[in-house]
């Protein structure tokens, strides 16, 4: 009699389970192993020796050297070199490119350095790009190595560096000067005279009293110098003084962003006619600004019915301008439409809407006609400011008179 095992035995059913994840499990990662090994590049070691090479500053100092690149494959490769680092153009190779064959390649470099450096650190970098092919031939990776050849000038017995920051609030003008002594000695005064000018003219300054600054260390100065300025670019100079020797560092700022103000654009226009559309414009920056494009959409009940854009066109300093585009309506008839003026600029955008009535062409004449005539307030002033004017003629003439006649009865 043969037992019949229950469906319900969860023990059973928890071991076949287990089993299926663990050979699932297996399965995945050989399935990764084998894809990793079809596409993945070839591993290759790629190095360099030496990594660096550290030589004193001589003024006009050159010398030849190499380095070796170092691999752990014979296989044919193609490498380029790079130049990079701030010593770079000092540096000269024989070729840009150049074919990696066998364990072992060498890399001739020439060195001129200049009569002066700045005082400090000064690297330059020799970068060695090797790519790696991948099955088909492919490049499927880059690997770089760098060699880097080091050099140090001294600082001279008193040298600064120094930085300034700008805060603009409340018409005033904060300049914050932070100076470090890199020099080997002490400085008995440093001292910085702040000037704020536009362009190349002069609008403020503050300076600052002295004090002595230890070699390695670090001051800070804050110069509050009131004045009002009006939207544009300016530079803040400080002039610093130390035992003697001046360092001068220059830095631009902005206050406010470009603005372009629509003094005036047309209310009127021909309806069935292609129209000149006349703007005033001004430009409130003072310095140039260049790419304005001033464009008009005409809508009626949403939906666009008549469009312009001009050619760029650009503004001087606090310049005021007329320009004259055309706008076609001759699809139009007469009424009111819904009008957008958009002045575009970089860093701003000057927009405004407005209703823009389209006349019949007499219509339209008599408007002119009416904007051009002078107002009958003005008109009716007219005659009475003549009439002010006659009296006062006629005083002067009659005050000359008895002025003579006084004269003639006092005699000689």
């Amino acid at each position: 009699m043969v037992k019949q095992q229950s469906a319900k035995d969860p023990a059973r059913l928890n071991r076949l389970s287990s089993g299926w994840r663990v050979w699932r499990a297996l399965f995945i990662v050989l399935a990764i192993a084998i894809m990793l090994a079809t596409i993945s590049p070839a591993a290759e070691a790629f190095g360099i020796k030496p990594a660096k090479k550290v030589v004193n500053f001589f003024p006009q100092l050159s010398f030849t050297d190499q380095f070796v690149i170092v691999r752990d494959s014979d296989k044919i490769a193609e490498a380029k070199i790079l130049l990079e680092g701030d010593l770079a153009p000092y540096i000269r190779l024989d070729q840009e490119k150049i074919i990696l064959e066998g364990t072992e390649t060498s890399i001739r470099y020439y060195v001129n350095l200049p009569a002066t450096l700045p005082p400090g650190d000064h690297v330059g970098k020799i970068i060695v790009e090797q790519g790696l092919p991948v099955n088909g031939g492919r490049i499927g990776a880059r690997v770089r190595i760098t060699f880097k050849i080091h050099t140090s000038v001294d600082y001279p017995d008193k040298h600064i560096t120094a930085s300034i920051d700008i805060q603009t609030a409340n018409e005033e003008v904060i300049v914050t000067t932070t100076i470090q002594n890199l020099g080997q000695l002490s400085i008995d005064s440093v001292q910085p005279l702040v000037s704020i000018r536009r362009g190349e003219t002069h609008i403020a300054s503050a300076e600052s009293a002295g004090k002595p600054l230890a070699s390695g260390g670090t001051t800070t100065f804050v110069s509050r110098i009131p004045v009002d300025l009006i939207p544009g670019q300016y530079s803040a100079i400080a002039q610093i003084t130390y035992d003697g020797n001046v360092l001068e560092i220059i830095k631009d700022f902005d206050v406010g962003s470009p603005t372009i103000d629509i003094l005036y654009r047309d209310k009127f226009l021909k309806a069935g006619e292609i129209n000149t559309f006349n703007l005033e414009l001004e430009n409130k920056w003072n310095a140039p600004i260049t790419g304005v494009v001033a464009s008009l959409r005409v809508t009626s009940e949403g939906r666009n019915v008549a469009e312009l854009r001009t050619e760029t066109f650009q503004f001087a300093s606090l310049e005021t301008r007329q320009v004259t585009t055309y706008l076609d309506a001759r699809n139009l008839q007469p009424g009111t439409y819904d009008a957008a003026l958009s002045i575009d600029y970089p860093g701003g955008k000057t927009e405004e809407s407005f209703p823009l009535e389209f006349l019949k062409v007499e219509e339209y004449q008599q408007r002119v006609l009416e904007a051009e005539a002078p107002t009958q307030e003005s008109t009716s002033l007219l005659p009475i400011v003549g009439l002010i004017a006659l009296l006062v003629f006629n005083l002067l003439v009659i005050t000359f008179i008895l002025l003579k006649l006084l004269r003639k009865r006092q005699g000689p």
